[in-house]
């Protein structure tokens, strides 16, 4: 079976993207020294990650202060949020 021979044009999928980022973070990293500010980032990864996992999203980037994170309908086994 090969997806791209029957639909070679791809689909169009409906899906959710999510963006999420520490607000002030520069301010905030400017009163921290480097190591102090690298573990709030490493809190703020580990906790957003672990909403999104337990809320099947695909995680699409992790950079800085900013998470970016997929709901796909068929890749997760909740609907996407707004169809709930």
């Amino acid at each position: 079976y090969s997806f791209t021979s029957e639909f070679p044009g791809g689909v169009e999928i409906r899906l959710t993207m999510l963006f999420v980022d520490v607000r002030g973070s520069t301010t905030i990293a400017e009163r921290m020294n480097d190591l102090e500010f690298s573990q709030l980032m490493n809190r703020f990864h580990k906790a957003t990650i672990k909403v999104l996992v337990r809320e099947d999203a695909f995680i699409d980037k992790l950079a800085g202060d900013e998470v970016t994170a997929l709901f796909i309908p068929g890749l997760r086994a909740k609907s996407t949020p707004g169809e709930r």
